[in-house]
């Protein structure tokens, strides 16, 4: 038996497999029509082909939202930063970070222009996540009456065209 992938008039031979069967791959970058062409042990061919669309889904970015704190806040002595947030994918998350920067010193800390970085955890495979972090701000370097300016940013798991981030806004 012989099997032909064909798309237009381009034909791709299957591979032959273990118990007869036939085997074919191909990576599918865009919208295409093909059919399959059969020929059996006994050269016979299929001569009704079926025609078949494949349609292509593009990826689209993540999404985030930044559900608190959602205005200015003040920390409490503990200096834990609550993080709010949800996020969502049409195929799963590769990371996400935390941006920040000090924008007014209290003490001794200087302000800084460039931002810092600190992971987040994220699922990879869930498409729509609500997250809660507790952020420890003296890790982040920041003391008592020091003015924190971030964001988050989040990466889709883009494997075809590389991987797609979205910035919340900043807080």
């Amino acid at each position: 038996a012989d099997g032909y992938f064909v798309v237009g008039n381009v034909p791709a031979k299957f591979s032959a497999t273990t118990n007869n069967t036939l085997s074919y791959r191909r990576a599918i970058l865009s919208d295409m029509q093909y059919f399959l062409s059969l020929t059996s042990k006994e050269d016979i061919k299929n001569i009704d082909t079926v025609r078949y669309q494949i349609n292509i889904l593009e990826d689209r970015f993540p999404s985030i939202y930044v559900s608190s704190p959602n205005s200015e806040l003040v920390v409490d002595e503990d200096m834990k930063l609550p993080l709010g947030l949800e996020v969502g994918d049409d195929y799963g998350f590769s990371k996400m970070t935390l941006f920040y920067r000090t924008t007014k010193s209290a003490g001794n800390s200087a302000t800084s222009k460039q931002y810092s970085t600190y992971p987040l955890s994220v699922a990879p495979k869930t498409l729509i996540q609500a997250l809660n972090f507790d952020i420890d701000l003296t890790k982040l370097g920041m003391k008592q009456g020091d003015e924190l300016e971030y964001y988050v940013e989040v990466w889709d798991n883009d494997g075809i065209t590389g991987n797609k981030s979205t910035k919340s806004a900043i807080f």
